[in-house]
């Protein structure tokens, strides 16, 4: 693919997996979780490659937006994406998302949290990390709960899915949250995560 700047995303790495930038050898993969509604409620629809180089190309070019293959260490398996975009340094804050996990490598969905959250408030300096989901989302919002977050509102309407619109919760944690659950909460979740590594 011509015209690409990569490594524009920096490799970061958890206990028992790790994430990587985005590259044209992921399309297959890409196409694979964007395109699976038991993993995706937000996609489904057909996604070509061409579709995906042309997307991958104007992504290469925003210096907002981090997107990464998640790879099990052991492995070196592709499991999911994550992302961090619309990243504001002004407001030192950005979106979470683009996080899709294959179902055999659920348990590792805290790793890929705390990874790129200590990425997000201890190397971007970010204050804030927020994030939508859908309202019918509830395992998710629960567990996303769990993790810290807070919910902010509801965003209604917010989205059109092709044939109708859909509310998603808005959510968000700050940096002194973060380091508050770092401490207390966070060492369980990583002592748990060593037995798999």
């Amino acid at each position: 693919m011509e015209d690409i700047v990569q490594n524009k995303v920096p490799d970061l790495f958890g206990i028992c997996c790790y994430l990587t930038e985005l590259t044209e050898d992921d399309t297959d993969f890409i196409i694979g979780l964007r395109t699976n509604q038991n993993l995706n409620a937000l996609s489904g629809k057909s996604l070509s490659p061409e579709e995906h180089l042309s997307w991958l190309k104007k992504y290469y070019q925003k210096d907002n937006d981090f997107y990464w293959v998640v790879r099990e260490i052991k492995s070196n398996e592709r499991i999911g994406t994550a992302a961090l975009f619309d990243i504001d340094n002004r407001s030192r804050k950005a979106e979470s998302g683009r996080t899709i996990i294959l179902d055999d490598y659920r348990f590792l969905a805290f790793d890929v949290f705390f990874t790129r959250m200590k990425f997000a408030f201890d190397n971007l300096n970010l204050n804030k990390v927020y994030a939508k989901v859908r309202l019918s989302e509830q395992k998710i919002i629960n567990y996303d709960k769990k993790l810290g977050y807070k919910v902010d509102g509801i965003l209604r309407e917010d989205w059109w899915d092709g044939e109708k619109f859909i509310d998603f919760y808005l959510i968000s944690m700050l940096k002194s949250e973060f380091n508050k659950y770092r401490l207390d909460l966070y060492p369980k979740y990583l002592e748990i995560l060593k037995s798999f590594s």
